[in-house]
């Protein structure tokens, strides 16, 4: 029988919850600010578990924000080609279609229960060319 990998020694995203330990004061801290509907950035360099804490914030928002109705939606924006894969991939996941900021309003609009957007990677969408306009978007749209 094979050994499960170490928490400890594990390389790239955690994704299970059971081994996502530790950094209860970020926690603590992104969960108060989310609270207050405040946008929250996580920085920092290459390897020191951005990519865990955001996929763990994703999938306990709900609980700790105390929303069962929230939707939370962890995106790796690195994976995508440009603005318009991320726009089907979020309005499709709200039950809609479409591929603009223009779609993504109204399919948060419709959308019954406040969404949580976890975004990964905004820093490769950015050196690609379209992340900032995308971030510009998304926060005009979140006002």
């Amino acid at each position: 029988m094979a050994t499960p990998p170490s928490p400890f020694t594990e390389r790239g995203r955690i994704t299970d919850p059971q081994h996502f330990i530790g950094r209860w004061r970020e926690l603590s801290i992104i969960f108060e600010k989310l609270e207050a509907r405040r946008p929250v950035l996580i920085a920092g360099p290459a390897g020191v578990g951005k990519s865990s804490l955001l996929t763990h914030i994703s999938q306990s928002a709900a609980t700790n924000l105390e929303r069962f109705d929230l939707e939370s939606l962890f995106v790796d924006l690195a994976a995508l080609p440009d603005a318009a894969a991320f726009y089907r991939l979020v309005v499709d996941a709200l039950g809609d279609k479409g591929d603009t900021s223009a779609a993504l309003e109204v399919a948060l609009i419709q959308h019954e229960g406040p969404v949580l957007l976890c975004l990964d990677g905004a820093e490769q969408a950015i050196a690609a060319g379209w992340g900032d306009m995308l971030l510009a978007a998304l926060a005009r749209i979140a006002r």
